[in-house]
């Protein structure tokens, strides 16, 4: 908290997050997450090139004493440090005994590490901390087929950088610039004609330094140009004071820590009650897994959902861990699509809307919303004889008057009314622009405030917060009695989750926390029940100007909860809210630096800091004055209200206290005596001295309120319909809350666990992925972003039945055992070994059909000559899940007729579910043959192998290979083992082979040799082989499986690599050409790989790109 200015609103009224705050500690997310990475980054280096500021150096011959640290790079595994004596940096080879260093005490192991990209000028790399041994890990990239780094999800690129910055003067020759495309600070050496850079235009000059401390070191910038010179070490005099910058060399002291989590890991930090600096550090874990300076404990984070964060990059999304708490970052990880895996974020060129000049001290830029994501983004001014073509910013002076903080100053520019904020320039230990001084806080008086304290400070006039220091149940400070809270919680939902809340009856402190779920998902708190929520209307919000949230009613528990918008072609998904230009109703002031108006569209409320030319506001015509109060007649605790006579605004000003009385409102310090008066669900607190309102909450669900005494009377319930609160599955029971119509008493039953999942499950969730309106299914469908529909084609199969108007549905699905369709078939088949499933349904007008009692119904369907053989022999067995889901049915519950001649089965049921074919898990798995596939150009001949897995051995066989003759040719076939004879008819595929003893080999077994004919149509031509008996040496039968192959038949067009149809004119071409250009530069880009082999040579290379540009222009190949 520190001391506000004047501000006002149209009604006097305490507003709480209505305005975009851009005071220090609220600036744009953007900058600020840019600021964190250059910080890092400047750390990090600061730690590899700053001499120790403490150091005593020599130049005598010495041993260096050196504390070494483990240190990782592409090189290998090593350890650092700095020698004590002389402040050279040193490094060695680790000293390995066993698996632990003996110098620095590494320890081998498998790094485990969240990279994040960097750059220097060795170029591209990739570095993070790795959780395990807290060591810094830099690699180079390691690039996939797309360009895209496997590790970090770099995207390979040549870098954009729109402008170049000196940097390092002279001694350095260098200048560095911001990728416009990564956001990656890129250095390089000056390219000097002359005395001048060609490329940031430095020029070499004597510089002007004025000095910035830091704890281990002091920065010179030049205020000609602006150039950073090299961290160098603190030159302390006899006083402890450096000579240079004025630093004076402690030890950190912290009141508090505060705990937070960035791309790079786990950190803490705290403001040194001493020199005001924040500094952070990674976590020091003790064997418990605490913290052993903050008591942080170390964990896995556990985040529900990420969104993405706004930054003009988009290289973030963010997410809240349930387990601590924190907002966890991290960077996007992209798909083929070019959309992140974890939060859907797509990229995409912004499209800025309702831009806004900001600053800091680094400059002028402006924010604006996005129309494709609504994230709030910067960007650079786009200057044209001085003034943005994008915001209307006017480039000119700011006329600053910096107030100074621990942390850094800031201050309103008079003439463009942006607020200007930035860290301190320190010369003799004394800011230059604001004046301040790091000093000791002297707070006169601290007030409790929630589990803290807070007190004005008489040097600085900060207003400072400080954890209790309990003496014998008291705080020393503010008085506060030690106590255990009592507080009656009330469930509430927020950005961070379900959480309850509530206000101590001793000490009136507001207190928030996770909720602590026991065994039946209830919270032991506050009784709140877990549940999926039931949104029953949804109200859109913004943020700065943007529509980044929506907040929905639960119609289960009645909480609202905010959210993301999830975007979907410009329109979110949950709320409808739809990106648009804003029309913008009449502005009006709010306050002395903002003004406000309403979309007329879409009723969103922006706030916009006034434009002020000649003191007056363009947009809102607000003119800059002196306020004049006839009288503060609203006393409130932060200060004195009272209404502007000139513009009838609200001001505030602070108390100005003599003797526990403020002179001009008449406020007198006391101690709230607070009344409570019940509105609706809600109690508000209301000072029966002073009359000013402090805060409100819920009474409790049921029964009489233990502060506000309001209570329901008790009476017989009265139960409405219910409503699901979480549906069942096929794994676990659901959950039915029903409400009183009467009161706000709920009661909850379970809903037993769905009977079994359908053959259209989805392989990730385990709901049906057919459209809700295929009347088929009943089974509840998948609420899955992209269903992942199972594997399935259409089984040959006929129905004969008294019921009329009966069809049959009858599908064979692929089995993916670890899907929750494919876990639920093993499960029911226990004992067995699954090796088709047949999903058969009965249905009447589309709609499925389960028979009645004394009703039937037989099904012939066809399973293949091998398995109908083995059906017949005993080998196989037809088993039915029952609709339970649990029961199964055979062998004997079913009796099957194979017909081995044509492959078919027949049986008859009176119900319709999953048949499985099935085998005894103690048999051995039978000898498969695996018919090849293959993509053919027509006209084309192709080799399609016939393999073999399991192979029990055999040394004759007879088959038959079949074909889809309106596509292909069967030329001949080859036995890939030597010393067998074979003999094929062509006309008919059916072929022979025998050898003189066994083959026992598995692999290659045939090569089929077929041409593609040249009229043949688009599409998948299938090739199968049936076994009709097979022999070992011993003359006993041999089985197998056959899996069908096939062969992918495709029009070629030569050169069209972006597969549109397009190649007869140069306007058809051109688009190929780039395309492939884009593709061999690493570009995440799809070509046809067929149409792009102009050279027919198997790959695509520079030498297609050639080829390609030469048919364009026509231009005639040699050869």
């Amino acid at each position: 908290m520190r001391p506000q200015p004047g501000t006002t609103d149209e009604e006097g009224q305490k507003h709480i997050n209505t305005q975009p705050n851009v005071r220090k500690g609220g600036t744009n997310k953007s900058i600020m997450k840019r600021v964190l990475s250059l910080l890092l980054s400047v750390l990090m280096v600061a730690f590899l090139a700053l001499p120790a500021a403490a150091a005593e150096t020599t130049d005598e011959p010495h041993t260096h004493q050196v504390d070494f640290k483990p240190w990782t790079t592409k090189y290998g595994n090593f350890h650092v440090g700095e020698c004590t004596t002389c402040g050279e940096w040193v490094s060695e080879e680790h000293t390995m005994e066993g698996d632990t260093c003996t110098v620095c005490g590494y320890m081998e192991h498998d790094h485990d590490v969240d990279y994040a990209p960097g750059y220097n000028m060795d170029g591209d790399y990739h570095a993070g901390t790795c959780k395990t041994c807290s060591t810094t890990i830099r690699m180079d990239h390691t690039y996939n087929e797309s360009g895209v780094c496997t590790a970090c999800g770099f995207q390979k690129h040549d870098h954009d950088v729109a402008s170049y910055h000196p940097n390092g003067g002279n001694d350095k020759g260098l200048h560095y610039g911001s990728c416009s495309v990564c956001g990656l600070t890129i250095v390089q050496s000056h390219n000097m004609s002359g005395d001048t850079c060609t490329v940031c235009g430095y020029t070499p000059h004597d510089h002007i330094w004025q000095y910035t401390a830091y704890e281990g070191g002091h920065q010179a910038s030049c205020t000609v140009c602006d150039t950073l010179a090299r961290l160098e070490p603190h030159t302390y005099g006899e006083d402890n004071i450096c000579t240079v910058c004025g630093y004076k060399k402690h030890d950190h002291t912290f009141a508090s820590y505060k705990t937070f989590v960035t791309p790079y890991g786990d950190y803490h930090g705290g403001t040194c009650s001493d020199c005001g600096k924040f500094v952070s550090e990674t976590h020091t874990y003790g064997e418990d897994g605490l913290c052993t300076v903050c008591g942080y404990k170390q964990h896995t984070h556990v985040v529900a959902s990420y969104h993405p964060e706004e930054n003009a990059d988009g290289p973030y999304h963010a997410g809240t861990c349930s387990v601590c708490g924190l907002s966890v970052p991290a960077y996007h990880t992209y798909g083929d699509n070019n959309a992140c895996t974890v939060c859907g974020y797509t990229e995409h060129e912004h499209q800025l809307t309702n831009c806004q000049p900001f600053g800091n001290v680094g400059g002028t830029y402006h924010v604006g919303t996005c129309s494709v994501c609504g994230l709030r983004v910067d960007e650079g001014h786009t200057m044209q004889d001085g003034t943005c073509t994008v915001c209307g910013y006017m480039e000119h002076e700011h006329t600053l008057v910096y107030t100074g903080y621990d942390e850094g100053h800031e201050a309103r520019c008079s003439v463009c009314n942006l607020f200007i904020s930035g860290e301190h320039t320190m010369q003799d230990n004394v800011c230059t622009l604001c004046g301040y001084t790091p000093h000791k806080h002297i707070v006169d008086k601290y007030s409790p405030y929630r589990d803290m304290h807070t007190g004005l400070c008489s040097v600085c006039n900060q207003w400072i917060q400080q954890e209790h220091n309990f003496v014998n149940g008291v705080c020393e400070a503010c008085g506060c009695m030690d106590h255990t809270h009592n507080v009656t919680y009330t469930p509430i939902v927020n950005m961070d989750g379900e959480r309850h809340c509530g206000t101590c009856a001793e000490c009136h402190v507001w207190l928030s926390e996770a909720h602590t779920y026991g065994e039946n998902n209830i919270c032991t708190v506050c009784g709140y029940q877990k549940h999926d929520h039931q949104y029953v209307y949804t109200l859109v919000y913004g943020e700065d100007n943007s529509s980044l949230y929506h907040e929905s009613l639960c119609s289960v528990c009645g909480l609202t909860t905010p959210g993301y918008h999830t975007m979907s072609n410009g329109t979110c998904t949950v709320c409808g809210y739809q990106n648009h230009s804003h029309t913008w109703g009449e502005s009006k002031a709010t306050n002395d630096y903002y003004h406000a108006a309403r979309c007329q569209e879409c009723g969103l409320v922006s706030y916009n800091v006034h434009n002020f030319s000649d003191g007056t506001c363009s947009v809102c015509g607000y003119t800059q004055h002196e306020h004049q109060t006839a009288a503060y007649t609203r006393p409130y605790e932060e200060g004195c209200r009272g209404k502007c006579t000139e513009c009838e605004l609200w001001v505030v000003q602070s108390h100005t206290m003599v003797d526990g009385a403020c002179t001009v409102c008449g406020y007198q310090e006391h101690e709230h005596t607070l009344k409570y008066y019940a509105i609706g669900d809600k109690h508000y607190a209301i000072c029966a001295g002073c009359g000013m309102y402090t805060h409100s909450e819920y009474h409790p669900l049921t029964g009489e309120c233990p502060i506000c005494h309001n209570q329901e009377r008790e009476h017989e319930h009265t139960w409405d319909n219910g409503t699901v609160t979480r549906p069942a599955t096929y794994t676990e029971e659901g959950e039915m809350r029903y409400s009183c119509t009467g009161c706000s008493a709920t009661r909850t039953e379970s809903i037993a666990k769905l009977a079994r999942y359908c053959a259209h499950a989805c392989t990730a969730c385990g709901g049906c992925t057919l459209p809700a309106s295929d009347a088929s299914c009943r089974y509840p469908r998948c609420t899955c972003t992209q269903p992942q529909a199972p594997s399935r084609t259409t089984a040959a199969a006929t129905l004969e039945t008294t019921v009329p108007n009966l069809t049959l549905s009858a599908e064979k699905v692929e089995l993916q055992p670890e899907s929750p369709y494919g876990q639920y078939i093993t499960q029911a088949a226990a004992g067995y070994r699954v090796k088709s499933v047949f999903d058969l349904s009965l249905l009447t007008s589309g709609s499925k059909y389960d028979l009645k009692t004394g009703e039937s119904a037989t099904v012939t369907l066809t399973v293949g000559v091998e398995n109908a053989k083995r059906i017949a022999a005993g080998q196989l067995f037809l088993l039915h899940v029952g609709e339970d889901g649990n029961t199964l049915y055979g062998p004997g519950g079913l009796t099957v007729t194979a017909d081995v001649n044509n492959g078919t089965i027949t049986f008859t049921t009176g119900s319709f579910s999953p048949f499985l074919l099935v085998e005894t898990a103690d048999i051995p798995a039978p000898a498969v043959l695996q018919v090849g596939q293959a993509t053919v150009i027509k006209g084309r001949e192709i080799t399609i192998p016939v393999t073999v897995t399991g192979n029990p051995g055999f040394a004759a066989m007879g088959f038959q290979v079949s074909c889809d003759k309106t596509r292909l040719e069967l030329l001949e076939c080859e036995m890939a083992p030597e010393g067998f004879e074979l003999q094929l008819n062509k006309e008919n595929g059916k072929a022979v082979f025998v050898g003189a003893a066994d083959y026992i080999e598995d692999g290659t077994l045939l090569n089929l040799r077929f041409k593609v004919l040249e009229n043949a149509e688009d599409g998948l031509a299938e090739i199968t082989l049936t076994v009709q008996e097979a022999l070992n040496a011993s003359e006993n039968e041999v089985s197998f499986s056959v899996t069908s192959g096939g062969v992918q038949v495709v029009t070629r067009v030569l050169g069209d690599v972006n597969d549109d149809g397009k190649t007869g004119t140069l306007k058809d071409m051109l688009p190929d050409i780039l395309r492939l250009k884009k593709y061999l530069a690493g570009f995440a880009v799809e070509i046809n790989q067929l149409n792009a082999d102009m050279n027919e040579n198997g790959k695509v290379d520079l030498a297609d790109l050639i080829l390609l540009m030469q048919q364009c222009v026509g231009i005639q190949p040699e050869g």
